[in-house]
């Protein structure tokens, strides 16, 4: 479970994500999404938004490696 403080820092993600899966994208039951870097707490509040409507995600994780330009793509299939 989390703390007041954890629940408090993740609002303005949750709220971000919200937005752009409600408002500009306009996502409902049935659509494909792709998620850009889902591992970042904006990405996680999309997923689970996004999956909580019905819509089928893909997700992309991107691996920073020592801080270099090497990105590494794996995109995942997330089953309803």
């Amino acid at each position: 479970m989390l703390g007041h403080n954890e629940a408090a820092g993740g609002i303005g993600e949750c709220v971000r994500a919200y937005t752009a899966v409600h408002y500009q994208a306009r996502i409902c039951a049935g659509d494909t999404v792709l998620i850009i870097d889902g591992a970042t707490p904006f990405g996680s509040a999309a997923i689970q938004i996004t999956k909580h409507w019905g819509a089928k995600v893909h997700n992309s994780v991107i691996l920073r490696l020592l801080d270099n330009a090497l990105f590494v793509f794996t995109v995942l299939s997330f089953k309803q």
